[in-house]
């Protein structure tokens, strides 16, 4: 009778558990994963970095749908992407072998505009700074072609004399930033935008 109830009660701890661990699943456009018709658009000013452009219009109807649900007010960009070579990996490395220049001949030789998109999950990081916790939500998202891209540009780096070492492509972790509290939250504010990050599901509806 004991042992009975005993693993009456482990079961009704682990439903318990595995209903709390349920995210919610929230509706976002098909729309947002269909961007091969988007011009690239190169940065190369005093930033330099590699991006795939995204459609904006999906990406803010998901966002307005956040701020709602949330009850926050979100600052945007006004733009939406996908971050393929970050500002410090060209600063910090590739930029000794690699210009800005052949980084995006390498994106466009691929045709990045056509790379697969897979939607994750809605993420968020937070940072507590004083007097305030900032927060910034983003699609968590994976892609192969992606990174091909990333592998591609190491190749190269290696070609022109970099070092294999220098450059890791897998450690990238792919996202569109949605909006944020006061400024964006990177991963030297301690913040991982990965599968980790999720806070709700996504339901791809047309």
């Amino acid at each position: 009778m004991v042992n009975r109830r005993f693993w009456l009660l482990v079961v009704l701890a682990v439903l318990v558990f595995s209903v709390a661990e349920v995210k919610p699943r929230w509706p976002i456009s098909a729309r947002v994963l269909d961007n091969r018709d988007l011009a690239f658009l190169p940065h190369v000013g005093s930033t330099p970095y590699l991006a795939m452009n995204v459609r904006f219009a999906p990406v803010d109807e998901f966002k307005s749908q956040v701020e709602s649900q949330l009850n926050i007010a979100l600052k945007s960009r006004g733009e939406a992407h996908v971050t393929v070579i970050t500002p410090p990996e060209f600063q910090k490395v590739l930029r000794h072998h690699l210009t800005i220049g052949e980084i995006n001949r390498i994106a466009l030789e691929l045709d990045i505009q056509a790379a697969d998109l897979e939607l994750v999950c809605l993420g968020r990081g937070e940072k507590l700074e004083p007097r305030q916790l900032l927060s910034t939500y983003f699609l968590v998202v994976k892609s192969q072609k992606l990174l091909e891209i990333r592998e591609k540009i190491l190749e190269q780096y290696v070609a022109k004399g970099g070092q294999a070492e220098d450059f890791d492509p897998e450690a990238y972790h792919p996202h569109v930033t949605l909006g944020f509290s006061k400024r964006d939250l990177h991963s030297s504010d301690g913040v991982t935008k990965n599968a980790d990050s999720c806070i709700a599901d996504l339901k791809i509806v047309e």
